[in-house]
């Protein structure tokens, strides 16, 4: 009896041992199994599943469930060893995903960056880029408003000038056909090589200059000298700028326009630009003296053909530049009907124009005769003055 006590104790002492060992074994080949398909950026993964204990008492199992397989085993490991939380595995990544996206945003522009991409200058060119660089930085706008601004400044600045102008061909109006005279009379002079005849109507003329109270230099030239670099200027300045281009200007901040640095797909600008133009050649026809200048008329139309032609010639342009040359037109156009304005004309000292005076462009039909007329002129002027060659 005592016999068979102990050899049912020897018994189940081997199960009890063949259990563990099984337990054991499960348990390694599951942790080789994860050193085998980790990487080494999952070290942190590896030393939480190595601090994990397999020698845990479990609750006792009927002799059939503790018969397992091998990848019942691994299946069962695999699931104890997953992190405890998604946040480390997030942890790994974000660093590389928020590197590329502040990669990709573009900084704000900074006073001094176009002096280092050599756009601003004491050039007229130089001075409006300056200028767009001022606004952008001291306002915060986004670039399709700080280039409207930038005309609108450009503008501004010329009103001035503008008005000066005006004043001065308003006085000239009423000596229009005084002058005319005087200019037939240096050209006979001119043509007879008399130089004191030509001092003399040169002095009539400045004459007549002096009565309508316009000096030259104050009301003529000084305000073409002034209005016809800035122009040029902020046309080259925007073209640079965008052709350059500043990295600023692929995110204009205007949603029609998102990218100003590009042509407009659409052809919305160069039409609109061509629209607004000839709207303006139509209000400043009305300013045009046409009784003692009759031909004024057709190159005005001659001007209309080239805003078409031009809209078509410079539609391949970044579309921030249409944006600014639109602005102006626009202005301009707008400078036109206003100092029209009865009220606004006598504050700033500028005659009226009687609303029979008043200019009147002819129809484009009228024109192409005119043009015809001056081409057969021509031709004919050429070929009285072509010498024919002597027979030999």
């Amino acid at each position: 009896m005592a016999f068979a006590n102990r050899v049912g104790l020897s018994l189940r002492n081997a199960a009890s041992l063949g259990l563990s060992m099984r337990r054991a074994s499960g348990a390694a080949s599951c942790f080789s199994s994860v050193l085998q398909h980790s990487g080494s950026n999952n070290a942190t993964r590896l030393r939480h599943l190595g601090s994990r204990s397999y020698t845990q008492t479990t609750p006792e199992k009927p002799p059939v469930a503790a018969v397992t397989t091998e990848s019942a085993a691994v299946k069962d490991v695999s699931a104890i060893s997953l992190p405890d939380s998604p946040i480390a595995l997030v942890s790994d990544a974000s660093p590389d995903f928020s590197d590329t996206f502040i990669s990709n945003v573009v900084p704000a522009l900074q006073y001094g960056d176009f002096a280092t991409l050599g756009l601003s200058s004491w050039s007229p060119i130089g001075l409006v880029a300056w200028t767009y660089e001022i606004i952008n930085v001291t306002t915060g706008l986004p670039w399709f408003w700080t280039i409207v601004a930038g005309a609108t400044a450009c503008r501004l600045f010329c009103l001035p000038f503008a008005i000066r102008s005006a004043r001065a061909s308003a006085r000239m109006r009423k000596i229009q056909p005084e002058m005319a005279k005087a200019r037939e009379k240096i050209g006979a002079a001119a043509k007879m090589s008399d130089p004191v005849a030509q001092q003399r109507a040169a002095y009539e003329m400045q004459a007549l200059y002096t009565k309508a109270g316009v000096k030259i230099g104050r009301d003529m030239v000084l305000p073409a000298v002034i209005q016809i670099p800035v122009a040029i200027g902020m046309f080259f300045a925007t073209k640079r700028m965008c052709e350059l281009p500043v990295s600023q200007l692929k995110e204009s901040g205007f949603s029609l326009l998102p990218d100003l640095t590009v042509a407009d797909p659409t052809m919305i600008l160069p039409i609109s630009l061509c629209a607004v133009v000839n709207a303006q050649i139509s209000l400043g026809g009305k300013d045009i003296n046409m009784k003692d200048a009759p031909d004024m008329g057709h190159y005005m139309n001659i001007f209309r053909g080239f805003s078409v032609l031009g809209m078509y010639i410079m539609y391949t342009l970044p579309s921030g530049l249409f944006v600014a040359m639109l602005t102006t037109s626009i202005l301009t156009g707008i400078q036109s009907v206003v100092l029209r304005m009865p009220a606004v004309r006598q504050a700033l000292n500028i005659p009226l124009i009687p609303k029979h005076e008043e200019g009147r462009i002819p129809p484009l039909l009228d024109t192409g005769r005119w043009i015809g007329s001056k081409i057969r002129e021509n031709f004919g002027s050429l070929k009285s003055n072509t010498v024919p060659r002597k027979r030999l």
